[in-house]
């Protein structure tokens, strides 16, 4: 494959790798901000967290399609497998200077990846403990739930017999 690596468009991708730590390093402090504000259950902090958040999304998807274009532009992937090539195709001197860059991007990706799955999960027990106490305010007995044939879950009501459980 043709590749078109010139000083100018490397420096141009190490602002962009750099930029795209910057806004990852601030995702995952909101993330974090987001895991506090559940757990206290400061849902106006949650609100105020989730509407930056969503700007922080926005501005890290649109700093990620310009690297993977200006990768593409010089005849690379936008993936590790692209960065890898590219950074053979540059000076000795700045491998480490980009390494460094991707690693700290790439590390940085994994902790949003991790810290929004522990979000999610604080939502889902939130949600469902709310549900529960829902339930007792209108007076409805909670449904126990046990597991199908099939391995998917089910309700268990409080009329059914023993031989159909």
């Amino acid at each position: 494959m043709n590749h078109n690596v010139t000083p100018q468009l490397a420096q141009q991708l190490l602002g962009l790798l750099n930029q795209d730590k910057h806004l990852s390093h601030a995702l995952i402090t909101l993330l974090e901000q987001e895991k506090g504000s559940l757990e206290t259950r400061d849902y106006s902090e949650y609100h105020a967290v989730i509407q930056s958040k969503k700007q922080y999304l926005i501005d890290l998807e649109a700093a990620d399609r310009e690297r993977r274009d200006l990768m593409s532009h010089m005849g690379f992937s936008g993936d590790t497998e692209g960065f890898n090539q590219f950074v053979k195709c540059v000076p000795k001197s700045w491998h480490e200077k980009f390494q460094t860059s991707w690693d700290e991007l790439s590390a940085n990706l994994k902790k949003c990846r991790h810290l929004n799955e522990v979000n999610g999960r604080i939502l889902s027990q939130s949600q469902t403990a709310i549900e529960r106490l829902m339930g007792f305010m209108r007076g409805s007995t909670p449904t126990q739930t046990i597991y199908t044939s099939n391995g998917r879950k089910g309700s268990l009501a409080g009329n059914r017999s023993l031989a159909m459980a």
